[in-house]
């Protein structure tokens, strides 16, 4: 029996993401009858394309659902939180399958579908070339005999029809498993488009760092018994950046390319970011869930100082106390203190990733780009969190850092996150907005002490 190709009438409905100062929306389907998903609710929308009849229907969320929902006036009970892994210092996120925001659930199962229809395809595919070999191969041995059209003429026809009709389905099941996408369009509104433009500019910038590294453990250093004039040791692996494509997800726009050492590949779209390992494993986080903080870091570089580097200073391999030379150790050399731009990728879901770059000021630019297009799409008189303040890293010992926060020398890291979110549910600067200026820089500096003695815990 032949091979022959079952036609397959899965039809992947394309997805329509709409950009816009509200928030995004979502919608599913083709003109005429789509579902549409949004900060209002979900609609769903019907009617006849180009007569002009249409219908509008709430089917969920909105004021009324939102009503019913139970509040939660606890204080700091809104308050932003972030994923801060447990172990020994590894700078990494949770697993995929945690990671996807709420709203981008259905997006990702359209995808996953997609890729398991489009494995099925390949499959058939394959199947279909070596039935398609096997036919060429019976019909050209055929015809390779004298006088086969009449000594052989029943059994020429049914070759010459198999030969067309397995070709013929092999074409169909390769159009197929090329068009078998999920195609995602993203439609900005004009006073978003400049800032889309103005981060797509700033990664450019950033491609354009002489050294960009991954890093994948930070670990406090006890700077007394190491006699170190660093607080934190870290553990980095150069990465590239670049504009690129996924196989499965069809747009208009080319991401934003972040390669990760130690986990799955960041890909920032205008209006999500895909965490990507396998076509199988990913996830989808809404920027409104996407937080990218930049941090101006003074690093000992053990390695060659970056051109496009600013040296601020210099220090020795063992230090004193004061951060003077120690002359106990006849090998002691001076090393170079450089000013670099480190950004951070956080999510309340478990994203947790992090990059240091030589050029401090193109990765500042960066962080600054994406948190304007992000207050822009969500308001731009909402206050701004702390994980969006650009921050000086300090040097700290572990000791000084536990005791800004309150802890013994004992303290467990479970302990250190949570007196970590009780302090700053109390010292948020958004907490004494409606006080008086000197009670705003109290609750300034009082966060950032917590925030510096934090990194240094926990980074």
């Amino acid at each position: 029996m032949s091979w022959r190709f079952r036609r397959r009438m899965t039809v992947f409905p394309g997805v329509r993401i709409n950009f816009s100062i509200r928030g995004i929306s979502t919608t599913f389907g083709v003109p005429g009858a789509n579902i549409n998903i949004g900060p209002d609710g979900a609609f769903l929308n019907t009617g006849i394309p180009g007569t002009g009849f249409y219908n509008r229907t709430r089917i969920s969320g909105g004021q009324e659902n939102r009503e019913r929902q139970p509040r939660n006036d606890a204080p700091g009970a809104n308050e932003p939180s972030f994923f801060f892994p447990e172990g020994t210092g590894a700078v990494r996120s949770e697993d995929n399958t945690t990671i996807t925001s709420e709203g981008l659930r259905g997006i990702k199962e359209t995808l996953l579908a997609s890729y398991k229809e489009k494995s099925v395809l390949a499959s058939e595919v394959r199947d279909g070339g070596d039935a398609f070999a096997r036919a060429e191969g019976r019909l050209r041995r055929i015809r390779l005999i004298p006088f086969h059209r009449k000594i052989f003429k029943k059994t020429v026809a049914v070759r010459e029809r198999e030969y067309v009709e397995i070709k013929s389905s092999l074409e169909e099941a390769r159009r197929q498993y090329k068009t078998c996408k999920v195609k995602i369009e993203i439609e900005l509104e004009p006073n978003l488009r400049p800032r889309f433009d103005t981060l797509i500019n700033a990664f450019e910038s950033l491609q354009g760092c002489q050294k960009l590294w991954d890093i994948t453990t930070s670990v406090a250093v006890d700077r007394v018994k190491e006699r170190s004039a660093a607080g934190t040791s870290i553990e980095r692996k150069p990465v590239s950046l670049k504009r690129a494509a996924l196989n499965f997800v069809e747009s208009d726009y080319e991401a934003l390319h972040f390669e990760n050492a130690n986990g799955a590949d960041l890909y920032l779209f205008p209006a999500f970011l895909i965490m990507f390992q396998t076509e199988t494993d990913f996830a989808l986080v809404d920027i409104k869930d996407l937080n990218i903080e930049y941090i101006a870091t003074r690093f000992v570089e053990t390695e060659g100082v970056p051109t496009d580097s600013e040296v601020v200073g210099s220090t020795w391999r063992y230090v004193n106390k004061n951060g003077s030379r120690d002359m106990r150790f006849s090998n002691n050399y001076e090393m170079p203190i450089v000013r670099y731009g480190e950004m951070r990728f956080r999510s309340v879901q478990g994203l947790n990733e992090a990059y240091q770059f030589s050029n401090a000021t193109a990765s500042e630019r960066f962080a600054a780009a994406y948190m304007a297009l992000k207050n822009e799409l969500y308001g731009a008189k909402r206050s701004q969190t702390y994980t969006e303040k650009p921050r000086q890293r300090v040097y700290l010992t572990r000791q000084e850092a536990l005791k800004n926060l309150g802890l013994g020398v004992n303290a467990t890291l479970t302990e250190i996150q949570e007196m970590y979110k009780e302090l700053m549910k109390k010292y948020h600067p958004d907490k004494v907005a409606h006080l008086g200026e000197e009670f705003k820089q109290i609750a300034e500096q009082k966060s950032k002490m917590i925030n510096e003695a934090y990194d240094l815990l926990c980074a």
